[in-house]
């Protein structure tokens, strides 16, 4: 009786941080000989697989992600008759794991004469990932709060205000890939 030879399995998941490219898990199968023989990866994000449902919940296309998050990924090597993984090699959890990156918010105003309304808040962002822009955000629900306290701690500014230095920050942006920080800035009323 002739035997398979053992086919080692490498694998690997992935952490980073949101870069706008895909990533994917990798599983290698050694020797290279098993691949021409046929030893195929079978993936399943879904749930795990088995000699049972490999076939049928799996697919051979290796799960790409782009987006932050945290992915959980299943495998199943499928082994030929002259090559077969050790049976705790055979199946295998990975995990895709993408943290949002820095982005940078900053409120912009400009000085208003005493007695005037609060002026009209305005953004600029620092930190886009590659020729991303505005459009990867969702800035529906932006506002501005007015303070004499750049951390909002402060009495509010409202028309009428005693004339000086007072603070606008913007909040309520929000995105999938992008961890947003607000920062405050100074406009005078004279």
């Amino acid at each position: 009786r002739i035997t398979a030879a053992t086919l080692v399995v490498s694998s690997q998941g992935y952490t980073g941080t949101y870069d706008g490219v895909a990533h994917s898990p990798s599983v290698s199968l050694t020797p290279e000989a098993a691949i021409t023989d046929g030893a195929t990866v079978y993936w399943s994000t879904e749930s795990a697989l088995t000699a049972d449902n490999y076939t049928s919940s799996g697919t051979t296309t290796t799960p790409t992600y782009t987006d932050a998050g945290t992915y959980t990924v299943y495998y199943y090597i499928a082994g030929t008759a002259s090559y077969a993984p050790d049976e705790t090699d055979q199946t295998g959890t990975l995990t895709i794991s993408i943290a949002k990156a820095p982005l940078t918010c900053t409120a912009t105003a400009s000085s208003i004469t005493y007695g005037d309304t609060a002026p009209e808040g305005a953004v600029s962002y620092t930190g886009f990932v590659g020729t991303e822009d505005e459009s990867a955000l969702d800035q529906s629900g932006i506002s501005y709060t007015y303070n004499t306290k750049a951390d909002g701690t402060g009495d509010t500014y409202t028309a009428g205000s005693a004339a000086g230095t007072y603070y606008i920050t913007a909040q309520g942006v929000s995105s999938t890939n992008y961890d947003i920080t607000y920062v405050a800035t100074p406009f005078s009323v004279a």
